[in-house]
């Protein structure tokens, strides 16, 4: 007996339909693992550039602070301090101050010589209220005398890195004595001005620069429309104008305060107004910021 078989070309209905689905559901998990993998990856690009600008701004004034002051071998601290210029350093009292390490709050008075120094770069509210400021001396050449002080001119073993304008520091067990440089003759340095010192073979002769740190504004807005504040750098070397230079985008509320021990606690202590860190009775600083709303923090023993 025959029997008739009817062949089935292509997919029936429930088929189609089947596979229809299979496919939706393929097509939704491929979605989705990419829409998960692109998340992953904007998070982590995200936490890993948090992690780096953590790291640059704990770095970046931690080495400012342990590496302050000047390598004069009597110390700066018990000296008496004379400005021998020629220079106005009304505003700049730090330059003749023997603290190596002065922290406050940026206003009123680090947001008025921020302003009256950056000029045109400081329109408006360069900086941000209600933070704190950072500001360090750090030697950038050290030299010896090699020949008695002689009216107005510096014989030093190098002058390699000195230029007209620097302002250097001789330093003896008595005084510090800030001058001017006028001219330079290979190793023979010319002051505008006379120390009035004493200074003798073998006496350190120092360049040294002054750096703030500060948070400021950085131009630019967010895609909120809010501003976009950043860890700002003024260096001032010499009778030159400052320079500020911006270190890591994205940094706020940077704070700073120091370490008092009572009954055995360690007690850490908000900076009201602009103090020299020697005058403390500290022997360590703390400061914090914050990068995406995270807050962070570094000790630095002193």
């Amino acid at each position: 007996m025959n029997i008739s078989r009817q062949k089935n070309y292509g997919l029936s209905l429930v088929e189609l339909l089947v596979a229809v689905t299979l496919s939706i559901i393929a097509s939704s998990i491929a979605i989705n693992i990419y829409l998960n993998i692109k998340d992953f990856y904007k998070s982590s690009t995200e936490k890993a550039d948090a992690d780096v600008k953590e790291l640059t701004v704990k770095q970046a004034i931690y080495d400012s602070i342990i590496g302050s002051g000047l390598s004069c071998a009597y110390g700066t601290s018990s000296q008496t301090y004379t400005n021998n210029t020629g220079d106005d350093l009304s505003g700049d009292s730090f330059l003749t101050d023997s603290s190596n390490i002065r922290i406050g709050n940026i206003t009123p008075n680090i947001s008025d010589y921020l302003e009256t120094n950056l000029g045109a770069e400081c329109l408006g509210t360069c900086y941000q209220n209600d933070t704190d400021y950072i500001m360090v001396k750090r030697q950038v050449k050290s030299a010896t005398l090699s020949g008695n002080l002689i009216n107005s001119t510096l014989n030093l073993d190098s002058s390699e890195g000195i230029a007209t304008g620097d302002y250097l520091t001789l330093c003896n067990s008595q005084q510090v004595d800030l001058v001017k440089v006028s001219t330079i003759n290979q190793n023979d340095i010319t002051l505008t001005n006379p120390a009035t010192g004493q200074y003798i073979t073998g006496d350190y002769v120092g360049k040294f620069e002054i750096l703030l740190f500060y948070i400021g504004d950085s131009g630019r807005v967010d895609s909120d429309g809010n501003d976009i504040y950043s860890l700002f750098l003024y260096i001032k070397s010499g009778a030159n104008a400052g320079q500020a230079y911006e270190l890591v985008s994205g940094v706020n509320n940077l704070k700073v305060s120091y370490a008092t021990v009572d009954n055995n606690s360690i007690i850490w202590n908000n900076v009201s107004n602009d103090v020299d860190v020697d005058t403390l009775d500290t022997s360590a600083l703390k400061f914090s910021f914050t990068i995406n709303s995270e807050n962070f923090s570094k000790i630095v023993l002193l």
